[in-house]
């Protein structure tokens, strides 16, 4: 995965660090590391949606008044 990443691709990355601490791939230390960074990111996604559909709404508001 490279570039733009979706809250989808994120929670898929989620659950294959889950995965591989499960399987003994990765210490539990790694994985709470990488499920942390994920979740910040999760996060910075969520809120930048959100702010999109704001934006779209305030413009929708302000055509209907003109």
């Amino acid at each position: 995965m490279g570039g733009t990443y979706s809250v989808k691709d994120i929670k898929k990355l989620m659950l294959l660090s889950y995965k591989r601490y499960q399987s003994g791939a990765i210490s539990e230390s790694q994985a709470y590391k990488e499920n942390t960074m994920l979740a910040n990111i999760l996060k910075a996604i969520e809120a930048s949606e959100q702010e999109e559909r704001l934006e779209r709404l305030e413009r929708t508001i302000l055509k209907s008044k003109e």
